[in-house]
């Protein structure tokens, strides 16, 4: 659990250094849609032991919540960073990302860091 939340808390720091170049910012989107992913992974597995090989935001929110349902709070991020997950793959797709929609996205991965760390060491006290 503690490397998930570490590859995480790097995925989100190597967001924020493409984040800062125009031409890189898909890539920083895909890599906030990283943290988020193994963020949920390591409170799932924190609380279930056991690790879904799925990469759908929406699904590992899910059941998140099935386990603490402040969880469901992260439904609209989570539908938000899903499709950052396809973007870095196509061209075409890549041209539609702005600093604005950067900034959404550090946000609500760093939300979601954040949450399960606090939601982690809660639970361990």
């Amino acid at each position: 659990m503690k490397e998930w939340l570490e590859k995480a808390e790097k995925d989100s720091r190597a967001a924020k250094k493409l984040a800062s170049d125009e031409q890189l910012w898909e890539l920083a989107c895909f890599h906030c849609h990283q943290a988020a992913e193994k963020s949920l992974k390591a409170f799932l597995v924190f609380n279930k032991g056991k690790l879904p090989r799925i990469h759908d935001l929406e699904t590992l929110a899910a059941m998140c919540a099935e386990i603490d349902k402040d969880f469901g709070r992260f439904a609209d991020d989570a539908i938000f960073l899903n499709p950052f997950y396809i973007i870095s793959r196509y061209p075409s797709a890549a041209s539609d990302v702005s600093m604005d929609i950067v900034h959404a996205a550090l946000v609500a991965a760093d939300t979601i860091i954040a949450e399960v760390r606090r939601k982690i060491e809660k639970q361990a006290q």
